[in-house]
């Protein structure tokens, strides 16, 4: 028994590393360390649950995501406390809320993803993007970037409309990554596979159809990098210099997530 504890405990502790790591290469430009260690906790509660909901029963799922938002939102008062008090420890009352909020955006992503697995939304792109951009798992870190240069609720038209581009292109280079790997593991929920709209067999994985489903993706993502690119433009004309600071972290993110999503095949903090 001690020596299954120490394993565990050793397990544990080499994957804290692993994430304060993966926050360093996804973050090289946010230095303050209450920021970096709320970043490497969320990343690893993203990375955990992605792995759990796929354990998970349609229902499970539902009932889980459901009693986790409840928390977050404070209507699950002991737990809420818990969490919200090891929160503060770094964060302002105000940094809570706002890294709350975008956390409850994720999950109720993930609601709406296992709805559009069970056939109650339409499968198409649109419905999956919606999906995508949202349990991709970014706003909360931005949350964080925000939370010691502004307001943490504020937001101007300019960095939302970058941070959709940003939840839009980096949600595709996961799908344009993982692709091989979802075709072998028959998993849908890949842009990809939304797009063909019908399943994919073996000879058509080497035809005509499958790589002119990816040039499109590919071109969605090349416009949605144009699009961020556009817009830091714009924030680099006429904004203050804490929006400057958050609009250059966005476009640094869209590199380095590439980097990372390359090496880690896609929410996973070792890499290959």
């Amino acid at each position: 028994m001690q020596e299954w504890s120490q394993r565990q405990n050793e397990e544990l502790l080499e994957q804290a590393v692993d994430e304060v790591k993966t926050i360093g290469l996804l973050f090289p430009d946010v230095r303050a360390e209450h920021a970096r260690i709320c970043m490497a906790a969320w990343l690893g509660v993203l990375c955990t649950v992605d792995d759990l909901l796929e354990l998970m029963s349609p229902h499970e799922v539902e009932d889980a995501i459901q009693v986790t938002i409840a928390a977050l939102q404070g209507n699950k008062e002991n737990n809420d406390r818990m969490f919200q008090k090891h929160c503060c420890q770094y964060l302002s009352d105000a940094a809570v809320k706002d890294f709350f909020r975008e956390i409850c955006t994720v999950f109720h992503g993930f609601l709406q993803e296992n709805r559009f697995q069970r056939g109650y939304l339409k499968r198409n792109l649109q419905n999956y993007m919606e999906i995508r951009t949202r349990t991709i798992g970014i706003a909360p870190f931005f949350s964080l970037i925000r939370s010691d240069l502004s307001p943490p609720d504020y937001y101007s038209d300019n960095i939302l409309a970058m941070q959709k581009a940003v939840n839009v292109a980096a949600g595709l280079q996961n799908d344009l990554v993982g692709l091989e790997r979802d075709i072998d593991e028959k998993e849908s929920m890949n842009a990809v596979l939304v797009s063909m709209g019908e399943p994919l067999g073996k000879e058509e994985a080497q035809g005509t159809k499958l790589a002119d489903t990816i040039a499109a993706v590919c071109a969605f993502h090349n416009s949605s990098i144009a699009e961020v690119v556009q817009i830091r433009q714009r924030i680099l004309q006429g904004a203050e210099e804490s929006e400057i600071i958050v609009a250059n972290s966005q476009l640094l993110f869209i590199e380095t997530h590439f980097k990372w999503c390359t090496r880690a095949k896609r929410y996973r903090t070792q890499l290959e």
